[in-house]
Formats: C-alpha cells, sequence, structure tokens
C-alpha cells in the first residue's frame, strides 16, 4: 500500500514538471526570455491541474509500466490531446503565448509524457 502511495506520488511530480518544463523550455525556445514564461502564472497551474486530473483520470497513475500495451499507449494519446487543447485555448487568449510556443510546448509535452512512462 505504501509502496502504490509512492510510485502515485512520484508520478503526479513527473507530471508537474513535464507542464513545468514544456512550458518553460517552449517559451525560451520560440521567444528566447524565459520572463514571459510565467507572466501568466494561471496559466501553468491550470495545466499542471488538467494534467494531473485527466492523467487520474485515466488510471496513468496507477502502475509504473514495464511493458505498455495498446490500452496504455491510447490513454497516453488522449492525455496529450487534451493537454494540447489546453495549450490552444492559452495560445488564442494570451498575448505572451504564440503559434510556435504552442507547437514547440505540444511537441515537448508529448515526448516528456511518453519518455516517463514508455
Amino acid at each position: 500500500m505504501f509502496s502504490k502511495i509512492i510510485k502515485r506520488s512520484v508520478l503526479i511530480l513527473a507530471d508537474i514538471f513535464i507542464v513545468i518544463s514544456s512550458v518553460a523550455l517552449a517559451v525560451v525556445l520560440s521567444a528566447g526570455n524565459l520572463q514571459k514564461c510565467f507572466g501568466e502564472w494561471w496559466y501553468v497551474l491550470a495545466a499542471i491541474i488538467v494534467a494531473i486530473i485527466t492523467n487520474y483520470a485515466l488510471g496513468l497513475y496507477n502502475k509504473i509500466w514495464h511493458y505498455a500495451g495498446v490500452s496504455e499507449v491510447i490513454k497516453l494519446f488522449i492525455s496529450s490531446a487534451v493537454q494540447i487543447v489546453v495549450y490552444v485555448i492559452v495560445a488564442i487568449f494570451s498575448d505572451h503565448y504564440t503559434l510556435e510556443w504552442f507547437i514547440v510546448c505540444s511537441l515537448l509535452y508529448v515526448m516528456l509524457l511518453f519518455g516517463t512512462r514508455l
């Protein structure tokens, strides 16, 4: 039981790191200015909350995989799609985030999410 809580906590912390690092790296790569990254801190917080809720609802915190099956990969694609929708909404309504940011951030999020799970 305690081991399961530790594993779940590690995955949640990894997802928080993934969201923060994908946003920060995308801003640096697309704009070259890290201060813009957290100019709208509410977005980063919302993205973290959406990622955790989505991944929990999909059961991505239930286990650490040694081998991923098709159902786990589909869950990862769904989680990535939901997070990309959040990025699209922010890119539309934000003055700080551009199309380049959206593309880079989405790619980084997908790569980091799959990299930690597969």
